[in-house]
């Protein structure tokens, strides 16, 4: 009879097993880059195997990477045979490249589902969370609770499918980088360059595959005429529908962004009760205050006097409203699963964080425009405004606003909590901004903050333009404004490329 003496003994020589066979395994970077995986192809069983042998183990197919039909936007299954280049156009040392390549790309879009699932199961368990507690309050009925249960469970089947996915994609990778016994754990997006644009000739594609691939020019010259006649065409074909699947993914690129733009547009305007009320609040604000507060400025502007200071603080502030409810799209795109298929197109980073910031602060200027057309309720005079000026500060004020609420979108997943942050960190600069009082250059600590708070500089260029200001009066704040905006987009920029 064993006793526990031989069992410890028996577990310890299964560890020094299990190191031993882990040992050439160890020294996988974490996170896992591109151009890292694509240098373990050498010592990959696959590259010293020849065609014969290779055919004998056949590649198996991605879960989710099929360029063909991401081109052409098939609705057929994966064509393995369009997604992979014939092997006797590559070397197997290549040909393991490419496999590489592929397995990093499906195992990307892997973790991009799983994302998309995960927030929407937790969105959906928050829903029948709710309905649960309000049918217990007789407001919900069963039929309503069991809608929503049946809505988490389905993303709650789906998160666990996308799980899965997450290990088949890694082991898949792991061995193709011929590290079978470690998943890789966290892999780092490549920033990949830009398309050409336009994209190079069939001939100019097709001399050089052929010029800087060795391995076939050596297999043409051991081939006969008919082989190599067929060769040639092989070539030709995958060169061509790879110029027309990368010309088709272009096209996919700009429509990604169109689309980004039309459903934040479509959102602001077909949602009444939001436009009116980004226009109402900075009204009813500037009238409600402006004339509660008249009197305590009887010295330096009485009745309409003040009312004409606060119009300018009442713009800035309906733009700073504007590009909190415009980059909350963020969270709530994220939540339907529209960002992840955003991040899943060919499209960079930085032009997903530009093309959002750009198109927040489109919706920004269309309100600001109106009420720069009714300044003169204000007082404002036509020919007393400088109009230069005025779109300048709007423009940098609206870029510089969406930026950094993109920035913090990105960052958080309710978009209740974004509005509190947003509201906390930014309402509070504008009332020291000088919107709503003047900031007194002989108070020492007015006049810091002022000089400090970059909110400052947006509401006196705006308001320099309102009164018609000179220019040379407005280079300094006008200056500073600029550099706010360009580390504004920056920053959402290096957050979004995280």
């Amino acid at each position: 009879m064993k006793g526990p003496a031989f069992h410890l003994l028996r577990a310890l020589m299964l560890c020094l097993a299990s190191t031993a066979a882990g040992a050439g395994q160890e020294g996988l970077p974490d996170p896992l880059g591109l151009e890292q995986a694509l240098g373990y192809a050498d010592g990959h069983p696959r590259g010293r195997l020849d065609l014969d042998a290779s055919r004998r183990y056949p590649r198996r197919q991605p879960l989710y990477l099929d360029c063909h039909r991401l081109a052409y936007s098939s609705t057929g299954g994966i064509d393995d045979r369009r997604n992979r280049i014939t092997v006797t156009l590559v070397s197997p040392l290549a040909a393991q490249g490419l496999e590489i390549l592929e397995r990093f790309f499906d195992t990307l879009l892997a973790d991009i589902g799983y994302s998309r699932y995960n927030e929407a199961m937790a969105v959906a368990y928050v829903q029948f969370d709710r309905a649960a507690a309000r049918r217990d309050l007789g407001q919900y009925s069963e039929l309503r609770v069991l809608e929503l249960e049946s809505a988490y469970q389905d993303m709650r089947q789906r998160r666990a499918a996308s799980s899965a996915s997450q290990r088949l994609t890694r082991s898949l990778l792991a061995q193709a980088i011929n590290f079978p016994l470690t998943l890789p754990r966290d892999l780092a997006p490549p920033r990949l360059p830009p398309l050409a644009d336009p994209l190079p000739d069939l001939e100019t594609v097709v001399a050089a595959a052929s010029s800087g691939n060795a391995w076939l020019m050596d297999k043409r010259r051991r081939s006969g005429e008919e082989e190599k006649r067929l060769i040639d065409m092989e070539l030709r074909q995958q060169a061509l529908e790879l110029l027309l699947r990368l010309e088709s993914l272009g096209t996919a690129r700009d429509y990604a962004g169109t689309e980004a733009l039309r459903r934040d547009l479509k959102l602001f305007l077909l949602q009444r009760s939001r436009l009116l009320g980004t226009l109402a609040q900075p009204l009813l604000i500037w009238l409600v205050l402006g004339a509660g507060l008249a009197p305590s400025f009887a010295g330096d502007a009485e009745g309409p006097g003040y009312m004409r200071f606060f119009y300018p603080g009442a713009v800035v502030m309906m733009l700073l409203m504007t590009s909190i409810s415009a980059t909350m799209s963020v969270i709530e795109d994220r939540h339907q699963g529209f960002l992840q298929g955003v991040l899943a197109a060919p499209v960079g980073r930085w032009e997903l964080a530009l093309g959002k910031t750009l198109g927040g602060a489109f919706l920004g200027l269309v309100p600001a425009v109106i009420l720069v057309l009714i300044g003169p309720v204000a007082g404002f005079a036509y020919t007393e405004m400088n109009p230069v000026a005025i779109a300048v500060g709007l423009l940098l004020t609206a870029v510089a606003f969406t930026a950094v609420g993109f920035a913090l979108a990105w960052k958080l997943d309710s978009s209740a909590g974004y509005h509190v942050v947003m509201s906390a960190v930014l309402f509070p600069l504008w009332v020291l901004s000088g919107a709503m009082f003047p900031m007194e250059p002989t108070h020492p600590v007015l006049s810091w903050i002022g000089r400090l708070n970059p909110m400052s500089y947006a509401v006196t260029v705006v308001r320099g333009g309102f009164e018609g200001a000179p220019a040379s009066d407005l280079m300094v704040p006008a200056a500073v404004l600029l550099g706010v905006t360009a580390a504004g987009i920056l920053l959402a920029i290096r957050i979004v490329r995280k």
